[in-house]
C-alpha cells in the first residue's frame, strides 16, 4: 500500500521547510492543542449522546440525525486525532483513510439532516408518512455506508497515487462526492430560508396563546435555522481540507504549506466542539433537556447537603443527651 491512502491525507504536502527543529516544536504545540480540543470534543459529544439516551423526550426523528452527527464528531476526537498524531512518528499513513471517511460521512449526514428539514417544512402534513422512524434509520445507514465504501475504494489499486484510477478517484471524490452535495445543501437551505420567512409571517397572525399548530411550526423553523448554522460552521471548518484537495486535483501542491495543513486539522477538531455547543445553546429541546439535568443535579446536591446536615444535628443532639 502506498504511503498515503487518500487524497485527504494531511501529510501529502508541498512543504519545503528545512528547519526540522522548528517544525518539531510547532508540531508539539499543535499536538497539545489538538489533544485538549479533542478531549473537550469527546466530552461534549458524549454528553449529547448520553442526554439523548437518558431523556426519552429527545427520541425524535430529527434527533436521530443529531445523534448520527455526534457519532461522527466522536470518531474525530476518539480515533482521528490519535491516528494522525501517531502516524507522524511512524511510517504508516492511516489518517488519510479516516479523514476521507469522516469528511464524506459528515457531508452525507448533513445531507440526511437537510432532507429531513426539507420534508418537515415543505411537506408538513405528509411528514409522518414520508419520514417514519424506519425510513430515517435507512437514510442514516446510507449516510454511513456510502463514506465507508468511498474511503475503502483506493484499496482496489493498493492506494497507488500514480495510477490513472487514483487520479479519476480524486476528481470524482472532490467534485462529485464532496462539492456537489455541499453546493446542493447550500441551495436547499436558501430555499428553506424563504419558506421559513413565509411561515414566520403567517405565524405572527396565528400563533396565539394555546395555539399548538403555530407553536409546532415555529419549532420546526427554529430547528431548521439551527441546522443551517451547523452546516455553515461545517463548511467553514472543512474548507481548508477541501481547498487542499482541489489544489491536488489541479496539481498545485505548491499552494499547500505546513501551516495550512496544521490549520486545516485544527479547524476539523474545532468543528466537532462547535456542534454540541450549538445543540445545547440553540436547539430548544436539547436546551430544555440540559436545563432539566442541571436542575436535577442541583436538587440532588441540595438534598444530599440537607441529609448530611440532619445527620450532624442528630449526632450532636444524641451526644448532648448522653452528657
Amino acid at each position: 500500500m502506498a504511503t498515503s491512502s487518500s487524497i485527504l491525507s494531511l501529510n501529502a504536502t508541498g512543504d519545503t521547510s528545512n528547519d526540522a527543529e522548528r517544525h518539531a516544536q510547532v508540531f508539539i504545540i499543535m499536538c497539545v492543542a489538538w489533544i485538549l480540543l479533542g478531549l473537550l470534543s469527546f466530552a461534549l459529544n458524549l454528553a449529547v449522546c448520553l442526554i439523548m439516551y437518558c431523556d426519552k423526550k429527545l427520541w425524535t426523528i430529527t434527533n436521530y440525525f443529531v445523534l448520527s452527527l455526534s457519532v461522527a464528531d466522536l470518531l474525530v476526537s476518539a480515533v482521528l486525532i490519535p491516528f494522525f498524531i501517531a502516524e507522524n512518528f511512524t511510517e504508516t499513513a492511516t489518517s488519510g483513510h479516516l479523514v476521507a471517511f469522516l469528511l464524506v460521512a459528515s457531508i452525507y449526514n448533513m445531507c440526511a439532516v437537510t432532507y429531513e428539514r426539507y420534508i418537515a417544512l415543505t411537506r408538513p402534513f405528509h411528514y409522518r408518512s414520508i419520514m417514519s422512524k424506519r425510513k430515517a434509520l435507512y437514510v442514516i445507514a446510507l449516510a454511513w455506508v456510502v463514506p465507508t465504501l468511498t474511503s475503502l475504494l483506493p484499496i482496489a489499486w493498493e492506494a497507488n497515487l500514480s495510477t490513472v484510477f487514483h487520479e479519476v478517484y480524486v476528481i470524482i471524490l472532490v467534485f462529485i462526492i464532496v462539492l456537489v452535495p455541499c453546493i446542493a445543501m447550500i441551495a436547499i437551505y436558501l430555499r428553506l430560508f424563504f419558506v421559513v420567512r413565509s411561515y414566520l409571517r403567517r405565524n405572527r397572525r396565528r400563533t396565539t396563546k394555546g395555539n399548538r399548530t403555530g407553536d409546532r411550526a415555529g419549532s420546526e423553523e427554529k430547528a431548521t435555522l439551527v441546522f443551517a448554522l451547523i452546516l455553515a460552521m461545517f463548511l467553514l471548518c472543512w474548507l481548508p481540507i477541501i481547498w487542499m484537495n482541489i489544489c491536488v486535483v489541479f496539481k498545485r501542491s505548491d499552494l499547500i504549506n505546513m501551516s495550512l495543513q496544521y490549520a486545516s486539522f485544527f479547524t476539523i477538531v474545532l468543528n466537532t466542539v462547535l456542534d454540541p455547543l450549538i445543540y445545547a445553546l440553540f436547539k430548544k429541546d436539547f436546551n430544555d433537556a440540559v436545563k432539566r439535568k442541571l436542575k436535577f443535579c442541583r436538587i440532588r446536591r441540595r438534598e444530599k447537603n440537607d441529609n448530611e446536615h440532619e445527620c450532624v444535628t442528630l449526632q450532636t443532639f444524641e451526644t448532648a443527651e448522653q452528657v
